[in-house]
This record gives C-alpha cells, structure tokens and sequence, in this order.
C-alpha cells in the first residue's frame, strides 16, 4: 500500500507554480522518499534502541557495530532552520492583526491549508488552540497549533505533537508604519522535521514556501479591507502602480 508521506510544510504555499522550478522534481522526491518509507522507518527504529548517551558522545570508543548505529543517529538528527522577512504593508496594524489573528479562516486562503478550526480559547481570549490539516494528493499532515494572541501586534504559535516536526515556531509581529495605513510586519519561523530525508527536501523547497506565506496573508488584507495604501495610480495613467514595500530577509541552517 502506498504510504503517505507527511510533507505538509514543505508543500505550504506551493500552490501556484512559479517558484518551483519543475513539478517533475518534487515528483520525483515524492517517489524517492515513498519508496524509502519502510526502510527508514525499521532503521530508525533500530535507531531507538542505542542508549541515549552513545549518540551524545560521538568520542566514546565503541565497537565497529556501535560506531556505525551511532553515525546514523546523528544523521537522521533533525536540522533546526529559522527564516524571518521584514517588510512595509500598506494595511494597519490592526487591520493585518486581524488576518492573522483569524486562524478559524485559514483554510480559505492560506495554501494547501485544506481545514482549520479552533479548538479551544482562554477565558481572556489570549491564547488558543487550533487544529490544521495541509496537504496535496498523497502529501498530508494534521496537527494542533497553541497560539498565543498579543492583540494588536503579535501573534506567535507553537507545534510540539506532530509527526513530522520536531518544532514549528512562527511569529507575526505588528509595528506601525511611516503613515497611518501602513505597518512593518516582520513574520519568523524556527522548525526542525524529525525526519532527515524531510529535512533534506526542505533545504531544496522551505525557503520558496515561507515567502509566499507573507504574500498570502496580504492577498487576504486587500480581500477584506481594501488595496494596498502603498500602491500608487501612475503619474498620467489612472493604472495601479507597484507596492513600494521594502523587505528584508533570511535562512539560516
């Protein structure tokens, strides 16, 4: 049977072309990392059964047995990455606090978000739990975000239970801008997949998906409250010319 591989943030926000270069490549790790599904699986469940201080002390002598499991163990060690973007929108900082804040829509427009609910919230309304599920065809994963609510200028979220990660940290954070209708929202991300095959598909597709997140929420801004105030008719024309935002932006292994 075919397994399902749980690539769900990886594949977030790929939902249109450009940024991928080919779809045959992310096919082609699709099948690579289905077809290893089973032997990686039994591997690092073997993986398992190494005393906990055998991985954490790579200069202690073993036997050639050890030596080899122990190697192993520090490859399929998930690789930690953080990325942040900075940059001028042309909404409030209220108004983008809202977007954010109104994880129950999500599965509206954020991409390959197939379903998200909240599931519990704080009597003082600061904190929350929700339940999503992202995926594309046989790529799926659901998992539950505690989400902690700053209003109105910050909105960050932990993910501690999944399969597929060993953590995913994301912030949102609101400032106000050079006029009223504008703010410099700056959104972060940490996470580690406990798979290091996940990891290495990662390296190849994260940073392009994480880009597109921010470009997601503003296409949500402009749907409930209005264009841009950045964007500018050209001198003569009548025609929308492009935002002046400014951005700024990392990834770090």
């Amino acid at each position: 049977q075919f397994p399902y591989i749980n690539m769900s943030l990886i594949l977030l926000g790929l939902s249109r072309g450009p940024s991928i270069r080919s779809w045959r490549t992310l096919q082609c790790l699709v099948s690579e990392a289905s077809s290893q599904h089973l032997a990686q699986h039994q591997a690092e469940s073997n993986i398992c059964r190494i005393p906990e201080n055998t991985c954490q002390d790579p200069g202690q002598a073993a036997s050639s047995s050890h030596r080899v499991a122990q190697a192993r163990c520090f490859s399929s060690q998930a690789r930690g990455k953080e990325w942040s973007q900075r940059r001028l929108v042309g909404w409030s900082p209220d108004q983008f606090y809202q977007v954010v804040s109104d994880v129950e829509q999500y599965r509206h427009f954020v991409p390959w978000c197939q379903a998200s609910r909240v599931m519990t919230r704080s009597p003082d309304g600061t904190k929350m739990t929700a339940e999503l599920a992202v995926g594309f065809q046989m790529l799926k994963e659901r998992y539950t975000s505690h989400v902690t609510l700053q209003p109105p200028h910050k909105v960050s979220s932990q993910v501690r239970d999944s399969l597929l990660f060993h953590h995913l940290d994301s912030s949102w954070r609101m400032e106000p801008g050079p006029s009223p209708r504008t703010c410099w929202l700056t959104f972060s991300v940490d996470f580690a997949f406990n798979s290091a095959l996940y990891g290495h598909m990662a390296d190849l597709f994260f940073s392009e998906v994480v880009k597109q997140m921010v470009t997601a929420f503003e296409g949500r801004a402009h749907k409930m409250y209005g264009p841009s105030s950045l964007v500018r008719p050209t001198s003569g024309s009548g025609s929308s010319g492009s935002s002046s935002s400014s951005s700024r932006s990392a990834l770090h292994k």
